[in-house]
C-alpha cells in the first residue's frame, strides 16, 4: 500500500487540539503526517525548512479557525498562508478543515479565555478564507468531525485517477518489472500524448494568446497542472534519458510561466465567475495599480517574454525527441 505524507498547516496556539486529532486521523488511515509542532513557522529560516517538507509532501492540508496568525515580514502574509500559497505553487493536492462559528462558540464556552478570532489582521484574515473556499474544504462543528473529513478528503484525493501520487512504498512490496524489449514504444506513446495535449486539443496556441485575453478558463489551468505535476512523477518520465532531460528542460520553462501567471494575474471576480480568471485592468480594479499606471503592462510585456520562452522550449523539446524516435 502506497502511504501519503501529509503536511499539516494551521495557527499554532489556538488549534493545537485540533492538529494532534488531525494528526491521529491520518496515522489511522495509515498515511504519513508531517509538519506539527516541530516545524511552526515563525522565521525565515525555519519557514525555508518548512517549505522543503511541504515540496515532499503528497497533501497539503489547512486547519483553519478564527485566527490569522503571525505575520511574515517579507511578503505581508500570515506564514499560514504563505505556507497555503507555496503549495498551490507547487501544485500540490489541498484540502482544508473550516471550523466553523459555532465550532468557535463552543470552545469559548468551556474557556472564555481563549483568543479564537483575529483581532489585528481582520480583512487579511477574511480574504485568506476567501481563497481557502475556492478550493477543496470540509465545514466542521465538532472536534470529533475532524477525525471523520481527514480520512474522507485523503481517501478522496488518493483515489482521484488525475493524481499520480509519489507516495511511500515498502521496498519489499515493489515488483520490479521486467525491461521492455521496445523501450522506445513507451516513450512514443507518451510523446503522443504530450502533443496531442498541447497541439491536437489547441492549448499552445491559447497559451501563446494568454496576454491578450481578458480570460482564463480555469479548466484549462487544471489541465496545465495536472501535465506539470504527472510530467514530475516517476511514472511518466520517459525511458530514454536523453528525451527526460529535454523534457524537463521545457517543464523547468512551463513552471516558471505558468507560477507567473498565477502571482501576478489571476484573481477571483465575484461568485458567480468562480471558473474565469480575469487579465484586463478595466475588468478588475485590483490591477489598476492609480500610484503606477504603466506597471499593469510591465507584468504584461515580462508574462509576453515567458510564453515566447516556453514555447521554444516546447518547439526545441519535439524537435529535439522526434529526432531520437525517429
Amino acid at each position: 500500500m502506497k502511504k501519503l505524507q501529509v503536511f499539516v498547516s494551521s495557527t499554532y496556539e489556538d488549534l493545537k487540539e485540533e492538529r494532534q486529532k488531525a494528526v491521529e486521523a491520518i496515522l489511522h488511515n495509515d498515511h504519513i503526517p508531517a509538519g506539527m509542532e516541530l516545524f511552526k513557522a515563525s522565521n525565515v529560516s525555519q519557514l525555508e525548512t518548512v517549505k522543503n517538507w511541504i515540496g515532499e509532501s503528497d497533501i497539503y492540508m489547512l486547519i483553519l479557525g478564527g485566527r490569522y496568525g503571525s505575520i511574515e515580514p517579507q511578503s505581508g502574509l500570515s506564514y499560514t498562508e504563505v505556507e497555503y500559497d507555496y503549495a498551490i505553487e507547487m501544485g500540490i493536492p489541498v484540502f482544508a478543515l473550516v471550523l466553523t462559528k459555532e465550532y468557535n462558540h463552543k470552545k469559548l464556552s468551556l474557556d472564555s479565555n481563549l483568543r479564537l478570532y483575529e483581532e489585528e489582521n481582520q480583512k487579511k484574515y477574511e480574504a485568506f478564507k476567501r481563497k481557502v473556499k475556492t478550493k477543496m474544504i470540509k465545514e466542521v462543528n465538532r472536534l470529533e468531525e475532524i477525525a471523520t473529513e481527514v480520512g474522507k478528503s485523503i481517501n478522496y484525493l488518493n483515489n482521484d485517477p488525475s493524481i499520480d501520487f509519489r507516495g511511500w512504498i515498502r521496498p519489499d512490496s515493489v515488483i520490479v518489472p521486467k525491461q521492455s524489449k521496445s523501450p522506445f514504444k513507451g516513450d512514443g506513446m507518451l510523446f503522443q500524448e504530450l502533443i496531442h495535449f498541447f497541439e491536437e486539443e489547441g492549448n499552445l496556441d491559447r497559451f501563446e494568446a494568454i496576454a491578450t485575453h481578458c480570460a482564463y478558463d480555469d479548466k484549462v489551468r487544471e489541465k496545465l497542472d495536472f501535465v506539470i505535476q504527472n510530467g514530475e512523477r516517476a511514472s511518466k518520465e520517459f525511458i530514454d534519458g536523453e528525451l527526460q532531460s529535454y523534457y524537463e528542460e521545457f517543464l523547468a520553462q512551463f513552471k516558471v510561466f505558468r507560477n507567473f501567471l498565477g502571482k501576478s494575474f489571476f484573481t477571483k471576480m465575484g461568485v458567480a465567475s468562480l471558473d474565469r480568471y480575469y487579465l484586463y485592468p478595466d475588468l478588475n480594479p485590483d490591477f489598476s495599480f492609480p500610484e503606477d499606471p504603466d506597471k499593469y503592462f510591465k507584468y504584461v510585456k515580462e508574462l509576453n517574454l515567458l510564453v515566447r520562452e516556453m514555447v521554444e522550449a516546447y518547439k526545441v523539446f519535439v524537435r529535439k525527441t522526434r529526432e531520437v524516435l525517429g
